[in-house]
């Protein structure tokens, strides 16, 4: 410990200390399998310990400290080594800070920022505490050489007055500069569909020209993140009044092919024109719309998402939302190994789960699929909402969930029950073989297609999917609202190939 100041854990960084923890972490990393550490509040302590060369005493034996900067740049220097010799991939070193101090003597891979920054009132919402100038000179990653996390305090320190606008508020307003938002939970459902994570992802700010985007109307500031085939802008109205924004496009400069590229809203799905390469669209007062810029890699015209699993991935081929399965225990995903119809399949015997955001719309639309089994398959086939499609030894039943009103001891209770709703036989056989498995639906109406027949058909008492939601209406704990998804399986011994949704 560090002589005369021991408050906080400092620690005069010489070369003792340093190879002390260490040595400890290169144990914890070999024998205890440790990938990663996180330091809190890394302030740039002064250094009193003038018995370690790091201050001195002056005449009158005052202490006269120096700064612990280059024993802690070398300290971190030699954990990332340390990480790196054991195999152990980045991200491996994180940080959280609340001040503007050199993170680069840190060299993190994720820096934390923002802890003491938090919205007061609707007057003082995060674009006054949170101002563009502190984002652009310590909260964004390329100033910084790591990912820039700001953290949202507005939800950690929830404020019933303002945090259900301050929090929404915060996330198109930090992207907007380039920073990733923590703490508010329906980002991740958002990144997830983005993919800001590719290598080749550009961010085009709104304070520079000539990118290919720039925003006409006053008070409104648009960025964007671009790759290769899509592109997402964040449209920021600062003013304290609506605003309908215009924002000039150029497609081609963003990489985009203009004959095949859509645009659509990020959080709702509802779609946009493009016409003369000018958008227009309304923006709250203090607020954002995310607009998504997508050149369909394999789409047909309606489809919303094509899984093949042909090279084994089961990983969507192309999707306008997540094009990844829910991960098995380990956030290992699950493979396509089976023989497919074409190339390689899933075996169905756990299920296999996807997001239905920007995939299924409540109004109508399909899914169909390739499903290879025989007379001995039971399990459910596929899953979405109040409806459940299951096999039962050569029999297909449809099955909705309803509401049911049951008295148990003088007190009637409405419960969710799964019922019956049609059944018929599959014709299949002892030989396992393919069929093509179709799920369209109009408003509540419903029917299935099994090899081009009309074989079941029912009423939903809700429709298959809700409408797609804003901010917290798509994930809140708060809020108890979850996004939608569609699962296939499992069913035992069966198949799945050629998985397409359209609406």
């Amino acid at each position: 410990m560090c002589p005369v100041a021991q408050g906080n854990g400092n620690v005069a960084r010489g070369r003792g200390p340093n190879d002390f923890q260490v040595w400890h972490y290169d144990r914890w990393v070999r024998e205890g399998g440790l990938a990663g550490l996180y330091f809190d509040e890394n302030y740039l302590s002064e250094d009193r310990n003038y018995l370690a060369g790091g201050a001195y005493l002056l005449p009158d034996e005052r202490i006269q400290p120096g700064y612990t900067y280059l024993g802690l740049r070398e300290f971190n220097k030699r954990l990332r080594y340390m990480f790196h010799a054991n195999g152990k991939p980045p991200p491996c070193l994180w940080l959280h800070t609340t001040s503007g101090q050199p993170v680069y003597a840190w060299m993190p891979d994720v820096a934390m920022e923002g802890e003491n920054v938090e919205p007061a009132s609707m007057e003082n919402d995060y674009m006054e505490c949170l101002p563009a100038s502190r984002l652009r000179s310590i909260g964004m990653g390329a100033n910084l050489g790591a990912a820039a996390m700001i953290m949202c305090q507005a939800d950690r320190h929830y404020n019933e007055s303002h945090s259900p606008f301050t929090i929404p508020q915060f996330v198109g307003w930090v992207l907007a500069h380039d920073c990733l938002p923590e703490g508010a939970a329906f980002w991740p459902v958002l990144a997830s569909e983005l993919e800001v994570w590719h290598d080749d992802v550009r961010f085009l700010p709104y304070w520079k020209e000539g990118g290919g985007i720039e925003s006409s109307t006053k008070d409104v500031l648009v960025s964007a993140h671009v790759r290769k085939g899509h592109a997402v802008l964040w449209i920021v109205n600062t003013a304290r009044e609506d605003r309908r924004a215009t924002v000039r496009v150029d497609l081609g400069k963003l990489g985009l092919d203009p004959a095949r590229t859509i645009a659509f809203d990020a959080e709702t799905g509802d779609p946009y024109d493009l016409g003369d390469g000018v958008l227009t669209l309304d923006v709250p007062k203090r607020f954002w719309r995310a607009v998504r810029l997508v050149a369909p890699a394999v789409l047909a015209k309606d489809q919303t998402f094509v899984a093949r699993f042909d090279a084994g991935e089961t990983v969507a081929d192309d999707a306008l939302g997540h094009r990844y399965p829910k991960p098995l225990s380990g956030g290992v995903l699950p493979k396509a190994e089976a023989e497919g119809k074409t190339g390689k399949g899933y075996a169905m015997d756990a299920a296999l789960e996807y997001g239905a955001r920007h995939h299924l719309a409540p109004e109508r639309g399909s899914i169909a699929m390739e499903a290879r089994f025989d007379n001995t398959a039971a399990g459910v086939l596929l899953g979405a909402g109040d409806l459940r499609l299951s096999l039962n030894k050569g029999s297909l039943s449809l099955a909705l969930q309803r509401s049911v009103e049951t008295d148990a001891g003088g007190q009637k209770r409405t419960s969710p029950q799964w019922q019956e709703a049609a059944k018929a036989d599959t014709g299949a056989t002892a030989e396992a073989s393919w069929h093509h498995v179709v799920v369209d639906w109009q408003g509540k109406k419903v029917e299935v297609r099994l090899d081009g027949k009309r074989l079941l058909a029912a009423t939903l008492d809700t429709p298959l999917v809700p409408p797609m939601a804003r901010g917290r209406q798509i994930l809140s704990h708060r809020l108890r609202t979850q996004p939608p998804t569609v699962t296939f399986g499992p069913v035992k011994g069966a198949v799945l190939d050629d998985v397409v949704m359209s609406r």
